[in-house]
């Protein structure tokens, strides 16, 4: 039953935010904002806390997120203090506000696009309300279960969603980061809203991906319900999502309102104690992570084991052969090119071959023609070439991983990550397909359309 909570109900805070293993520089604010009792009686709110995780490449990234954080919690007061709009009207004020900040920001720098998460957890005396925008993301531990009360704006969790992909498939892509959805990113923002009741006992949590990337929901449940304190909640989780990478910055933002369910005494943090600003974290250099010659050892005498085993059967299989052709004439064949075996009646196959000045499309079986798009692609033979308009920075993003191809027709995509490689074999269907280049978080351009279909004759 949820219960409706007095004023003085106490609430504890505790925070902790890291620069993680990998990165040089810690791009992650977050804000603990508990206001006197009579700004809260005016504002109707008990406390404020925010968690934003920026983008853009060093102090670029860091400046976003501390802007979105300030520019949403000054636009939410504002909101309020008119009482003309309710809740939920102010937080998406209050977002649209953070994204102005932002992506005015990006205009004034000149330097990319900046971008950051946000993620904001709002109390009052019986209710809570969160905004979200991005992959940070806000839980609730409430009668001993953990509950994720966002959903992640990323491309992978929308094809979870449409069920193209299963869930333990998703948390192993290389496009599981991929965001739909940032400040900054756009003029405009559709960010999300929640909001229930309170109940005595529960405890929030807001963090960056930087804890979800290597942390799973259950093993957060079993440390809020383990650990002593909240301060040793947040050091644990922090020192498990480093033990395990720490590829990201981690930051970490728990809530308790009520009496804690442990028989360990409680400190509540008074309001001398609880930061009025955004965190603002310092550049710490970090040293490269260490080769792990274990792991290497590990697939060197694995390989060495397949190549054996393989080496083996092959042998076996040419025993057996020898045994059936006994008696006859054994006639050498010259070595034949590969060509790929025929795909169903209505597919085509496409070779896609990353160049230094662009794409080359091949169809296989089919046919393949171009419309005129953002470039302008020319016939070879059978094939497409789009070069690039910026070949000195479109070829290494792509080698890179930072942008992907994506073939689009309706529902249906066919993803090309060029990283570590330069040819890519799809399978498509007749028709019309986009072919776009993808940057996460907000460049996604049509380079052109491709017309493919099936020869009448079959061939290629």
């Amino acid at each position: 039953m949820v219960m409706t909570l007095g004023r003085n109900l106490p609430i504890e805070v505790a925070a902790l935010s890291d620069v993680g293993r990998v990165r040089s520089n810690n791009e992650d604010s977050y804000l603990v904002y508990l206001p006197p009792n009579q700004e809260a009686e005016a504002l109707g709110i008990r406390a404020v806390f925010v968690v934003a995780d920026g983008m853009g490449g060093h102090a670029l990234g860091e400046l976003a997120s501390q802007t979105a954080v300030k520019a949403f919690t000054e636009a939410l007061f504002s909101a309020l203090t008119k009482k003309t709009e309710t809740m939920e009207q102010a937080l998406r004020f209050a977002l649209n506000q953070a994204n102005n900040a932002v992506y005015q920001l990006a205009q004034g720098e000149g330097k990319g696009r900046p971008g950051t998460t946000l993620t904001a957890l709002i109390v009052s005396s019986d209710s809570f309300y969160v905004a979200h925008v991005g992959d940070s993301r806000a839980y609730l531990l409430r009668d001993g279960q953990i509950r994720q009360l966002t959903t992640d704006h990323t491309w992978i969790a929308q094809e979870v969603a449409k069920g193209r992909i299963k869930p333990h498939e998703a948390r192993n892509s290389p496009f599981r980061n991929y965001l739909t959805n940032a400040l900054g990113s756009k003029p405009t923002v559709e960010g999300d809203t929640i909001a229930g009741g309170l109940k005595e006992g529960d405890v929030f949590l807001l963090c960056s991906d930087g804890l979800t990337e290597h942390v799973r929901d259950h093993e957060l449940e079993n440390l809020l319900k383990n650990s002593e304190s909240l301060q040793e909640t947040c050091s644990r989780m922090v020192a498990l999502a480093n033990e395990r990478g720490g590829h990201d910055n981690i930051t970490v933002l728990l809530v308790q309102v009520g009496l804690r369910q442990t028989a360990q005494p409680i400190t509540s943090l008074s309001q001398g104690d609880i930061p009025t600003q955004p965190f603002i974290p310092k550049p710490t250099i970090k040293k490269r992570k260490r080769i792990q010659w274990e792991q290497v050892l590990l697939m060197a005498l694995l390989a060495v084991a397949i190549g054996i085993g393989t080496r083996h059967v092959v042998e076996m299989w040419k025993q057996a052969r020898s045994h059936q052709q006994i008696g006859q004439q054994k006639i050498l064949k010259p070595q034949e090119t590969f060509v790929p075996a025929k795909p169903p009646i209505h597919s085509i196959i496409l070779q896609v071959k990353l160049q230094p000045e662009g794409i080359l499309f091949t169809a296989q079986w089919g046919k393949i023609e171009a419309k005129m798009g953002r470039l302008s692609p020319k016939k070879r033979d059978n094939s497409i070439f789009v070069r690039f308009n910026y070949p000195h920075k479109s070829y290494p993003d792509l080698t890179s991983g930072k942008a992907i191809i994506v073939l689009k027709r309706g529902n249906d995509q066919k993803i090309c990550p060029f990283r570590n490689r330069t040819i890519h074999i799809v399978q498509l269907e007749e028709g019309e397909w986009e072919v776009r280049y993808i940057v996460e978080p907000s460049v996604d351009l049509l380079l052109c359309t491709l017309r493919i279909s099936k020869n009448p004759n079959g061939d290629g």
